[in-house]
């Protein structure tokens, strides 16, 4: 009786050794009845000091008077404590898992399931309007998409390092140039019609009908496909805010009418698709999809992705010049070393002997100087040198002499001297040839 007494004993501490509980902690056994019964827990849960079960090892810490929520330990009372078995608590919140206001910080309120800091001026937009960058739009707005390295400008996203930003009220930005239009229309918003040339703000649909914005009357949609103003869509045309859009769009979240892209999203205000080796410019337009560090460069049709390494200068490719060089070239894309090298004639020439006049140089040299540095006439492509020709003899004549009387011959060496205006510059000097 004594040794079955025993081994009673061995397996009862062996049970409670396994199932993780403190026998110092619980009120009752693991084969009790009490509410501090972890005689049920499956072999991979832990028994904490509530008496309760847990999958998660860390809730193994919670006292008796403690729940566990998601790993940690929370008091009865408390909000947390009242939490699901499957929610997580934050901030004194419970939120279902997977729900995006749980990654709200403690200084952050959650709206619309985003997270924002309790000063941020996108908790004042109304309801039906889309904040974007701090800024409450009313629906279907095309600044409502803008990303976060972008502002709206004139109703449209673009760059906020865009020279665009620098256009006047009476200017357009295009291809990235602030331009005087011909057409005053063309400084309309997209809630403006023209009449006349002159914007006159629409409170109702504004449809582009032959170039020309038209106001639609109360009621009336826009029939994007058309251009027409319309009561009703026409078949298959899904309508979407005040507009009808074309059969093969959609109505997006924002309100406005949108296509389905193979690759990435529509552009610009046509919604258009880009190619797989394009993207969207500004929301503006389709342009060639340049891999970093490559640029974008040149206007229109013509737009390239340079050459790795080279830079865009004047809407053309040229190479990129460091600090110790300067560029040169008809096209600007020659780099020459200042250490060794000039820039003249378009070209980069081998730095010649130091000068200060032409005179420092040789016979064959001129004195540039911007650089001080004697260079070849030669290299000079534009210059007219008077090369005289090649004849078999040369027989020159006496053009001016004296004959001193009982004399016999020179007796002082002869001395040459200018005597002719050779340049033109009014004055008979050294410039000039002898």
């Amino acid at each position: 009786m004594k040794s079955q007494s025993f081994r009673y004993i061995a397996i009862l501490a062996a049970a409670t050794a396994f199932y993780g509980c403190d026998s110092s902690s619980s009120t009752t056994s693991p084969g009790g009845n009490g509410n501090n019964d972890c005689g049920g827990c499956a072999e991979t849960q832990v028994c904490a000091a509530n008496g309760k079960c847990y999958d998660d090892a860390a809730c193994a810490n919670c006292a008796a008077n403690e729940v566990c929520v998601s790993g940690s330990c929370y008091d009865e009372s408390s909000k947390c404590g009242k939490c699901g078995p499957v929610q997580i608590c934050k901030n004194d919140q419970c939120f279902d898992e997977g729900d995006p206001c749980a990654e709200c910080k403690s200084d952050e309120v959650c709206k619309n399931d985003k997270c924002f800091a309790k000063d941020d001026p996108c908790l004042k937009c109304k309801s039906g309007q889309v904040c974007n960058n701090g800024v409450c739009y009313d629906s279907g707005n095309p600044c409502a998409k803008c990303g976060k390295d972008e502002t709206c400008f004139r109703e449209a996203c673009i760059d906020k390092n865009s020279p665009c930003l620098e256009c006047k009220d009476t200017e357009i930005c295009e291809q990235d140039k602030c331009v005087v239009p011909t057409d005053p229309c063309d400084l309309c918003k997209s809630s403006d019609s023209c009449v006349n040339g002159v914007c006159v703000p629409c409170p109702n649909a504004v449809c582009s009908h032959d170039g020309a914005a038209v106001c639609c009357a109360e009621g009336e949609l826009c029939d994007l496909f058309t251009g027409e103003c319309n009561y009703d869509c026409g078949e298959n045309q899904p309508a979407c805010d005040s507009n009808c859009c074309d059969a093969d769009m959609f109505c997006a979240d924002g309100g406005y009418c949108d296509r389905h892209c193979d690759f990435g999203n529509s552009c610009g205000l046509d919604r258009i698709c880009c190619g797989e080796d394009q993207q969207c410019l500004n929301d503006e337009r389709c342009a060639p999809k340049c891999d970093s560090p490559r640029v974008l460069c040149g206007t229109g049709d013509a737009e390239v992705c340079c050459p790795e390494g080279d830079v865009c200068l004047k809407d053309k490719c040229v190479k990129d010049c460091t600090s110790e060089q300067t560029r040169c070239g008809a096209d600007q894309n020659m780099c020459c070393n200042n250490a060794d090298q000039i820039c003249i004639f378009n070209k980069c020439l081998t730095r010649g002997k130091s000068c200060e006049k032409t005179e420092d140089c040789e016979l064959w040299q001129f004195c540039d100087s911007a650089s001080h540095s004697c260079v070849d006439t030669d290299e000079d492509d534009t210059k007219c040198i008077y090369k005289p020709p090649v004849v078999d003899k040369f027989n020159p004549t006496v053009k001016w002499s004296y004959k001193v009387p009982d004399a016999n011959g020179i007796v002082q060496t002869p001395i040459v001297i200018n005597l002719t205006d050779d340049n033109d510059d009014g004055f008979v000097n050294e410039k000039d040839i002898p």
